[in-house]
């Protein structure tokens, strides 16, 4: 009421200490606001904190429905976290997530920013190519998603299975090995599913700290450049921590691996001919595979596994059991939004994956860069690319990259590999994604 509010029972944190321990002090962080009163009112927390959690996701979705917002907010891994352990997460400073550690599903748009806008900044403007695919998700290319399809590997597709960091600041880390591992599956065009070492990339690539493991003391960049000069070893080798500091964590490695994969390099965003721009983001996804991907605002680095344009009709919830669908009179149509794999886990958001409407200037070109090949590995050769036509249209597939030497030795095998192998009535696919 007049710009005042009482806020009772609303506990996020407090709710969970112990009953028995005795308050002396209360910390109250505030912003854009003033606090006229507080008071700690001792109850049975185990009593309220099922009610207590419920409560602030209805808040929260009532807030999200009364604003128009495209998703959709529940409890997560990361929502449960303590301040101490989103701090850890986020490497020390919580940055303004707008919800995104509650979001469930649907597509979150990131409101605003107050960093400044570099030039050539990311546009979250609709393309200004109108030929671009209207969807493009790595995670159903040639139906890998589909249980019917040759090219069958789960709900991800040809990405692997979604991590989770832990506590530890290493997303980072783990970007560059999602993109590193989808790009070998696709290399070979086989559904390898290497799980490779995050932990080696925290312990290695940019040096201990004090001769220990680093959380929050690295960058995408020089993860990804690590792993063409060195390699990178499997987790059964050398296995994530999840923490700083572990005194048994290798200093150089696992001493036998029975795999280490290498790239040839990277190709970095906002670089010609790939601007920083939407259509110059999305040429690199269509043609590289799935890279990583960093949100400047946040300094949290995923990995983008494709894109999308919002459509009147299009439904907004993955998994919707509401049947809730994008207005025909939404200002949002035809945006274009990014598929995020994140490394929170699959209990977060759609089942790991996000899809996000960022503004200018989100996206930091220096963190965001292809995985290149060819992919150098101690069990798999060039000799091992499977090259098939698996629909029987007279187009071959080979995952990435030119034609190999193990395609059929025939002039029937055409230069241009096929767009869609699961569906025989479509052949090529251009730079557009069609």
């Amino acid at each position: 009421v007049n710009g005042i509010d009482t806020i009772r029972s609303a506990s996020t944190e407090t709710v969970n200490i112990p009953a028995h321990m005795e308050y002396t002090k209360l910390r109250v962080e505030i912003k854009d606001a003033t606090l006229k009163s507080a008071y700690i009112d001792i109850l049975n927390p185990l009593s309220l904190r099922s009610q207590i959690a419920s409560d602030r996701v209805s808040r929260i979705n009532a807030h999200l429905q009364s604003q128009k917002a495209l998703w959709k907010a529940g409890e997560t891994p990361i929502s449960q976290l303590s301040h101490d352990e989103k701090k850890s997460l986020f490497g020390d400073t919580i940055p303004d997530l707008q919800g995104f550690e509650y979001y469930k599903g649907g597509i979150f748009e990131i409101k605003s920013t107050a960093t400044p806008q570099p030039v050539q900044a990311l546009s979250a403007t609709p393309s200004t190519t109108p030929n671009f695919a209207s969807l493009f998700d790595w995670r159903d290319r040639h139906g890998a998603n589909n249980p019917t399809s040759p090219y069958y590997n789960g709900a991800n597709g040809w990405l692997t299975s979604v991590k989770d960091q832990g506590y530890c600041s290493s997303c980072w880390a783990f970007g560059p090995i999602a993109a590193t591992e989808a790009v070998v599956n696709l290399y070979y065009n086989r559904m390898l599913n290497m799980d490779l070492s995050e932990q080696e990339l925290v312990s290695l690539s940019s040096g201990p700290k004090n001769g220990k493991a680093r959380c929050g003391y690295g960058n995408s960049i020089s993860a990804s450049l690590y792993i063409p000069q060195y390699g990178v070893v499997t987790e059964e080798c050398f296995p994530y921590q999840s923490y700083d500091g572990s005194n048994n964590v290798p200093t150089a490695g696992c001493s036998s691996p029975t795999e280490r994969i290498k790239i040839a390099g990277v190709e970095t965003f906002g670089v010609l001919p790939y601007p920083s721009d939407t259509d110059g983001l999305k040429k690199m996804i269509i043609k590289y595979g799935p890279m990583p991907g960093s949100l400047r605002s946040w300094e949290h680095i995923m990995t983008l596994a494709g894109f999308g344009t919002i459509q009147a009709g299009d439904l907004i919830y993955k998994e919707s059991y509401d049947g809730t669908t994008v207005p025909q009179d939404d200002e949002r149509i035809g945006e274009t939004y990014w598929i995020f794999k994140n490394s929170w886990g699959s209990w977060w958001g759609e089942e790991g994956f996000a899809r996000i409407i960022t503004p200018r200037s989100n996206i930091r070109s220096s963190d965001t860069h292809a995985i290149l090949t060819p992919i150098q590995s101690m069990n798999y050769t060039d000799a091992d690319i499977v090259c098939e036509d698996r629909d029987g249209d007279g187009y071959y597939f080979w995952g990435i990259g030119e034609k190999p030497t193990s395609c059929p030795r025939t002039f029937c095998v055409p230069d241009e590999p096929d767009g869609d192998d699961f569906n025989p009535n479509l052949g090529p696919m251009d730079e557009y994604g069609n």
